[in-house]
């Protein structure tokens, strides 16, 4: 965070401030106050309000920067909120709360999604498992009869069963249900 910008977030908080200033400076005139006293007076509030925006600058800056390196130093940044130490202002505890939240629902429904993927490659391992009973009965009939139509059946069963094959490969190597196996994408 730049001073800048520190100083754009705190942007109603000094206009209050100025205006704050004048309208006691108004009064102030009107008891008779002098204008080298008001000079005084307005050095002294400055130096106030311009000494505590530097000292929350300064915290500001001091926390982000521990926040950005517990971040940085994290392999699963998503545990940010875990391992930085308690909120330091109310704001930050709306934050981490919201953060926390977040987290919890991105990991149920990583576990959703899991569970989702896992079912899925169990039917699809449990089918090819099944299909392949009448695919050898198929074979062990196209054995027994050999003829033109007999051939042409076995090639296309051979064909069908290396397909099947393909299906429980990818089950097996763990990419059913990734996205990268839809029916489509076999030939």
């Amino acid at each position: 965070m730049t001073i800048s910008d520190y100083l754009k977030s705190t942007r109603a908080v000094i206009l209050t401030c100025l205006a704050s200033g004048f309208f006691f400076s108004v009064l102030l005139l009107l008891y008779g106050i002098t204008p080298q006293e008001m000079l005084l007076l307005w050095i002294c509030f400055l130096l106030i309000v311009a000494a505590s925006l530097c000292c929350g600058y300064v915290r500001l800056y001091k926390r982000l920067r521990y926040l950005l390196s517990v971040t940085d130093s994290l392999e699963k940044k998503y545990l940010t909120a875990e391992i930085a130490d308690k909120p330091v202002s109310a704001a930050e505890k709306v934050y981490f709360q919201i953060m926390k939240e977040a987290l919890k629902s991105m990991t149920d429904e990583v576990a959703q999604n899991r569970r989702a993927n896992t079912e899925y490659r169990d039917f699809i391992e449990q089918w090819v498992h099944e299909i392949k009973v009448p695919m050898t009965g198929i074979q062990l009939l196209c054995e027994n009869n050999r003829s033109d139509v007999i051939r042409k059946i076995m090639s296309q069963t051979e064909q069908i069963e290396r397909e099947v094959e393909r299906v429980l490969f990818f089950c097996k190597a763990g990419e059913c249900g990734k996205g990268l196996f839809y029916p489509g994408n076999l030939s």
